[in-house]
């Protein structure tokens, strides 16, 4: 961008800022001056809805030995900032790497800081067979960044590593210069076998960013770096949606979309973020099941991922939902260890109205989105989840029921009620998990 161009977009952004009678006005002129628009989302065909692979993933991204309730910084090595990609990720958009542009689809983390994508030096080149990957050399902006290299290990033995450049990367229209973009060498099965996945893109905070030996920044703390998105503006936000839905899923950077606002009949409502963490934590005070509360002990939070499927909850939580169910129960993964919790089909018209409190507003997650994976014919297992007493974390099952902004300036999460123009308060069948 022209620094006249760049001086002149800030002038306006002022001058909108002053009006008071809408405060939507500057977000829709910044919109407008600097073509920006909905970053459209599709999902992976390899997509296949498993409790287990979905607890697995989970388990391994957010090691069980890590309390998140203590608000203290990631560990060094990496080990639980990124995500396996496996049957369960369901969002995929379009980025453009390098000049001119490679386009990747991606699936973007905001439980993770690292933007990593398949390259050709991928070993065995096996492993890359049936994926679009960033040549580098093909890129006359690319810079690479020597004695840099990064690696991501997981709980469950799944990795990746490699090294580091910098190049061009834009998303809908907007971009970053000097972006750091991490190159696959080597991938473990998990991440090769999802061929319409290519990478990686975080959204947390840059402080668990995992390159060595100096932690890059991610996307959209360049953004505000580079002065391409200017103060108030310097946000994203997600808009997710099931199959049942007839809307389509879509991120957006620098604007807030104000047509979902609107419809939802209400004010963005915002809450702090416990960013020293790297993650988008927030404090969960209480839930509520079928209108009975649970209040709980303070300095209970979460984190709230669009790279985690589930709603991952303390025990607690779950006695607390699936106690309100007749004929609920558990199972016990013999191999993992993991608990799987279930109620019976019978009960699938009736679920109990299961809200979280953020930020001092309850939000409700859609009845639908509590259903998961088929355990048997008369059984299904629900998308309300754990791995251990210690670790809350907020996924898509959370995330389609609201439309969210992500404050990077300021650090804070807004949500309002996503209310669809179709709204499909029916699951498809058993496994109705998008």
């Amino acid at each position: 961008m022209k620094p006249t161009t760049a001086l002149l977009i800030l002038a306006t952004l002022a001058g909108a800022l002053a009006v008071p009678t809408d405060p939507l006005y500057a977000n829709r002129k910044l919109q407008r001056d600097l073509g920006l628009e909905r970053i459209p989302l599709s999902r992976t065909p390899a997509y296949v809805p498993d409790i287990h692979k979905a607890l697995a993933k989970a388990r391994a991204k957010y090691h069980p030995s890590r309390s998140f309730r203590s608000g203290g910084s990631a560990n060094g090595n990496g080990t639980v900032t990124s995500t396996p990609e496996d049957y369960d990720n369901a969002w995929l958009t379009p980025v453009s790497f390098g000049t001119p542009p490679q386009v990747l689809t991606l699936d973007f983390d905001t439980g993770s800081s690292d933007t990593w994508v398949f390259s050709p030096e991928v070993e065995p080149a096996e492993d890359a067979w049936g994926h679009t990957v960033f040549d580098p050399a093909k890129s006359s902006s690319f810079t690479k960044l020597d004695g840099y290299s990064w690696f991501i290990a997981y709980g469950d033995f799944s990795s990746a590593s490699g090294d580091v450049g910098t190049d061009v990367v834009s998303i809908g229209g907007v971009g970053v210069k000097t972006q750091a973009v991490q190159l696959a060498k080597r991938v473990s099965h998990s991440f090769a076998h999802d061929k319409s996945n290519n990478g990686l893109l975080g959204l947390a905070f840059d402080n668990i960013n995992t390159v060595r030996p100096v932690k890059q920044k991610t996307f959209p703390t360049n953004l505000a770096g580079e002065g391409t998105l200017p103060s108030g503006s310097q946000l994203f936000t997600t808009a997710l949606y099931s199959t049942r839905d007839a809307e389509s899923s879509f991120w957006t950077f620098g604007y807030i979309d104000d047509e979902l606002v609107k419809a939802s009949g209400q004010a963005i409502k915002w809450t702090p973020v416990a960013a020293e963490s790297g993650f988008w934590q927030v404090d969960l005070p209480r839930i509520t099941v079928g209108g009975k509360e649970t209040v709980f002990d303070a300095g209970n939070n979460g984190i709230v991922d669009s790279g985690t499927t589930l709603i991952i909850v303390p025990t607690q939580w779950l006695e607390a939902f699936y106690s309100a169910i007749p004929g609920s129960g558990k199972d016990v993964d013999p191999d993992s260890g993991d608990v799987s919790w279930w109620f019976p089909n019978a009960a699938l018209d009736s679920l109990p109205e299961f809200k979280i409190e953020i930020g001092g507003t309850l939000w409700t997650v859609q009845p639908e989105d509590l259903i998961y994976d088929g355990r048997d014919a008369n059984s299904t297992y629900g998308a309300l989840q754990t791995i251990d007493e210690d670790t809350t974390i907020l996924g898509d099952t959370f995330l389609k029921s609201v439309y969210a902004v992500w404050d990077t300036e300021n650090t804070r999460i807004g949500f309002v009620p996503k209310i669809q123009k179709t709204q499909n308060l029916k699951p498809t069948g058993i496994g109705g998990h998008p």
